[in-house]
């Protein structure tokens, strides 16, 4: 039975709203800001799938707002998926680095971790380049704690789902060279 507000009476009596692909961008990020609230409650119970299932709809319901803002609509999941990678992932060249020293800054860098690096002119001109560390914030660094290489930028565009803009991505554990360089 479908009520007055073109919802199935069962939606209506649950409390549940439409879909995330017909909701407004405002009512998606409700869903997300929910899904948040679910992980953490999943978590503090230890339990670690589900919660990382919510998490990630969080996630997802986050880039879906995104598109919906842009005047985009989607009828399934994947279409989500390859437009918020093609309109925000790929279309973005960054200039990544590989740490490979990190001598008296081990607070602040991880050696064989993938970093962004931040245009800074005056930096260059004394051999360091600005990357976002661990902290979040960007800072200079000398130039020779990094390697420039195409196979970083390249292994991290496969693990766009799991990279922050930012942020460092692992490519091994902290402090063992990757088999790959």
């Amino acid at each position: 039975m479908i009520g007055r507000d073109g919802r199935p009476h069962f939606l209506q009596a649950s409390g549940m709203s439409r879909s995330p692909r017909e909701a407004g961008g405002k009512e998606t990020l409700g869903k997300a800001s929910r899904a948040i609230s679910a992980a953490e409650t999943l978590l503090g119970a230890a339990d670690v799938d589900f919660a990382a299932g919510r998490a990630y709809y969080a996630m997802f319901y986050v880039a879906e707002a995104l598109l919906v803002e842009k005047g985009k609509r989607f009828r399934k999941h994947s279409a989500v998926h390859a437009t918020f990678r093609e309109r925000h992932m790929m279309s973005t060249r960054r200039n990544l680095l590989l740490c490979v020293r990190n001598d008296g800054y081990e607070a602040s860098l991880e050696r064989w971790k993938i970093y962004q690096a931040l245009p800074d002119r005056d930096a260059a001109k004394h051999q360091q380049v600005r990357v976002v560390d661990e902290s979040g914030e960007h800072y200079p660094y000398p130039a020779t704690f990094f390697a420039h290489n195409q196979t970083a930028t390249s292994l991290t565009q496969s693990r766009a789902g799991r990279c922050l803009a930012g942020r460092a991505v692992p490519l091994t554990t902290a402090g063992s060279p990757p088999s790959r360089f």
